[in-house]
């Protein structure tokens, strides 16, 4: 079984939609936390405290707790922004084992999800270098399976369906990426 950290990213110490994306992604990020142990695996969580934290120092405390733990893989749970209408789960380029990890994540996302995904993409597909996928050690991968100004995603997004939807399609992610290293 593998040594899997979880997280939600951003932190509670924002507001506006910053703040709602940590919350929803919180509740997600607990109940794939719970299915993954139900599963065997070993789940290295973000501790409270640093959810505390800002937006920089949550997020160079999560990349160390991963690397300190020596965690096999490692998952960020968001929620996308600017006017899309897809779902997508970024990888750190060249990193063959996190490409696998974010398509079998994808593709269960993709299941929930009624829009269309533009699958796995490596981070410089959106001109982006985030701190998460370049910094942590093993493989990694940020899963955004919606828009918060999408008004059909939205109404996903506050539903009670939302956060065990979201946990299970990224659990179903893990046990099929599970499946092809074993």
């Amino acid at each position: 079984m593998a040594r899997i950290g979880i997280a939600a990213g951003h932190t509670r110490r924002t507001d506006g939609e910053r703040l709602y994306e940590h919350q929803r992604c919180h509740m997600a990020a607990e109940v794939v936390a719970d299915l993954a142990r139900m599963a065997g695996h070993e789940v290295v969580v973000v501790p409270e405290q640093v959810y505390d934290l800002t937006n920089d120092a949550s997020l160079r405390r999560r990349v160390q707790l991963f690397n300190h733990a020596a965690t096999d893989y490692n998952i960020e749970l968001h929620l996308n922004a600017g006017g899309g209408s897809y779902s997508t789960t970024i990888f750190f380029p060249g990193s063959e084992e996190g490409e696998y990890l974010a398509t079998d994540i994808e593709d269960a996302v993709h299941l929930v999800c009624p829009w269309k995904s533009i699958g796995q993409q490596d981070q410089t597909y959106f001109d982006r270098n985030l701190h998460f996928l370049m910094s942590t050690r093993a493989p990694s991968v940020i899963v955004e399976p919606g828009f918060k100004d999408n008004v059909m995603h939205r109404e996903w997004m506050d539903s009670d369906r939302f956060a065990p939807e979201y946990a299970a399609a990224v659990f179903v992610g893990i046990a099929s990426y599970g499946l092809t290293q074993g």
